[in-house]
């Protein structure tokens, strides 16, 4: 094994069992020199206890049985996730006009639906007063009724797409991710940003990897938040309970 994209420190103090999963990593993404760059610098940022943690929590929260380390499955949801985040706008500024401009346009079409559903339902109804037959008076029905289902099929579809919050950026999108899979597999929730020295959390340090301005901010609003929330709402509260022999 060579030593890559880590500090010949953070090298030298890996352990037999670290090495083969690091290797382990790197062969998957042995094509991609980005790839390979991300998997031993995030490896790196993590620390040796960080590191052990999470191994030991996976193993203990038994989500996840399989053969790999925990730091494994870590890291290549993280790599997973970095790359998905292209789906989500750039800044969370970009997000709000998004999130601004769709809430117009979705006000619009609800103004120009209540009108025209108004307009054909004037019409229907003085239509209905010149029928002169019974197959009139029944095609005007079925009219009314058409239009009735398909009002209230649109209203409905209208209030599905009222978004309340915006869409969340690209680095809060990895962030929010990333925090998901922690607790997900190691039952570790989002921590502070700052440790008990004043120096940077070894989670915070993983996730400036990825997105080295963006994280702090992000995972310090998401923590300040996350404390407020009650049990139930906070990340990882609706997942399904591991079951335990």
């Amino acid at each position: 094994m060579q030593q890559g994209y880590m500090s010949e420190s953070s090298w030298d103090e890996l352990t037999f069992d670290e090495r083969s999963s690091l290797q382990l990593m790197r062969e998957k993404y042995k094509n991609s020199d980005h790839h390979l760059k991300l998997i031993d610098q995030s490896y790196e940022a993590m620390g040796k206890i960080f590191r052990s943690r999470i191994n030991s929590e996976v193993i203990k929260y038994k989500r996840y049985e399989g053969d790999l380390d925990g730091v494994y499955l870590i890291i290549n949801k993280a790599i997973h996730d970095f790359f998905g985040s292209s789906h989500f706008p750039a800044t969370k500024h970009k997000s709000k006009e998004i999130h601004d401009f769709h809430q117009k346009q979705r006000q619009k079409a609800s103004k120009l639906s209540d009108e025209a559903f108004c307009s054909l339902e004037r019409t229907i109804n003085w239509l209905s007063n010149t029928t002169t037959t019974k197959q009139d008076e029944l095609d005007m029905s079925v009219a009314n009724e058409k239009l009735i289902e398909l009002k209230k099929l649109i209203s409905s579809h209208l209030e599905r797409v009222d978004l309340h919050d915006r869409s969340p950026s690209k680095a809060e999108s990895f962030v929010l991710g990333t925090c998901n899979n922690l607790i997900w597999f190691a039952n570790i929730k989002a921590t502070r940003t700052i440790d008990s020295s004043g120096g940077k959390t070894p989670f915070l340090r993983f996730l400036e990897v990825f997105f080295p301005f963006e994280a702090e901010p992000i995972l310090s609003s998401l923590y300040e938040k996350q404390k407020r929330l009650p049990i139930e709402k906070r990340i990882g509260g609706t997942f399904i309970p591991v079951r335990r022999g």
